[in-house]
């Protein structure tokens, strides 16, 4: 019997001994998680457990023991005495998403945090509410981040709309975000829509095609999109606009928005088209003097023929020379319309070169 009686105390002490290894495993665990918690008894909210996180979000130690009022006094007038009085009442839990909290601090001022939390009632045996569990996270700096980014974007939206340019921003899947009131005021629009498949509707239907392609083809690569495209005004004409948008990336790489303008190019392109037909008249009238010429058999007919043609020839070429500094100055500023501008001058120049030429054989000079 007695053998019996000790075998049974061996086995007790054993049960025990494993009971307080993992009490301390779990209380090992509960010290060391991430996210503050902490347990609650009483309708009075005594702290029973408060991890270490719990007590480096409060700053004090001595928690143990005392009801949340006495130990949180400045938490008072903010709300949640109230609500743990009412998750114990009602056995309900309770959840924030970033709750403001004023915290003391050692030096008597107080400290402005931001917490996700839940009060998770406990229960008895019986099913009466005993306690409450609490738990969460302190996201202060996610939420600092977060409004750091909303100031950012207002003040990108304050400039955007500033701008005569339209200005447009999407997502990662090439989904339009946002656009400037100009984008509307010119489209007569009320509201757009175009991802990495779906077309604008304001796109010229001779581009559209190529568009979508050049603009999938960004969205894969990361590369910047640019093209010269024409756009629906909303009297139903179209104006050329060089579209660009440029990826925004993450720390990591990763893009997470892209930035774009339209920008309107209409005077530029007639200037272009306006210069392509006075070189096509001017290829034409060279062909037509250099044919007369061939029939003419004096050399004194030859010559006033190639001084006419140099008059005609500078008096064009200063009619050009002078539209494309003028143009130069509109579009300083627009490096594709600059450099377009430069490499006309530079044909203009090649022109003079050959009426003088022209010139001098009119006046039979070597």
């Amino acid at each position: 019997a007695q053998v019996g009686v000790l075998n049974r105390a061996d086995a007790v002490q054993g049960q025990n001994r494993v009971l307080g290894e993992e009490r301390g495993y779990l209380r090992n665990l509960f010290e060391q998680a991430p996210g503050f918690m902490a347990v609650l008894r009483e309708p009075e909210h005594v702290f029973t457990i408060a991890n270490k996180a719990y007590r480096e979000l409060v700053g004090r130690s001595d928690l143990i023991g005392k009801t949340i009022r006495t130990a949180l006094p400045e938490v008072a007038s903010q709300g949640f005495y109230e609500i743990l009085d009412e998750v114990y009442r009602s056995g309900n839990p309770y959840s924030a998403n970033a709750a403001r909290i004023l915290l003391k601090r050692q030096n008597d001022t107080e400290e402005e945090r931001f917490l996700d939390f839940v009060y998770q009632p406990i229960r008895d045996a019986s099913g009466a509410v005993s306690g409450i569990f609490v738990q969460g996270h302190d996201v202060t700096q996610l939420r600092e981040a977060q409004e750091t980014a909303k100031e950012n974007e207002k003040r990108f939206r304050t400039l955007a709309q500033s701008l005569p340019n339209q200005v447009w921003t999407a997502l990662p899947n090439g989904q339009i975000e946002w656009c400037n009131d100009e984008v509307y005021r010119y489209s007569g629009l009320a509201s757009l829509h175009f991802d990495a498949t779906t077309r604008s509707t304001m796109i010229h239907p001779d581009e559209a095609e190529a568009v979508s392609r050049n603009w999938q083809h960004s969205l894969r690569s990361g590369q910047p999109f640019e093209m010269d495209i024409r756009l629906r005004h909303h009297d139903g004409t179209f104006r050329w606009f060089i579209s660009r948008a440029a990826p925004i990336m993450n720390s990591e790489g990763d893009i997470i928005l892209w930035v774009a303008t339209n920008t309107d190019i209409e005077t530029q392109k007639k200037t272009e088209s306006h210069l392509e037909y006075l070189a096509e008249s001017l290829g034409q009238t060279v062909e037509a003097r250099t044919q007369e010429l061939e029939r003419t058999q004096e050399v004194e007919a030859i010559g006033n023929l190639a001084g006419g043609i140099a008059h005609d020839f500078n008096n064009l070429l200063q009619v050009i020379t002078g539209n494309l500094q003028l143009l130069n100055r509109d579009v300083s500023g627009n490096d594709v319309a600059e450099r377009r501008v430069a490499g006309a001058l530079a044909g203009a120049a090649r022109g003079a070169r050959l009426a003088s030429q022209l010139l001098s054989f009119g006046r039979r000079q070597p």
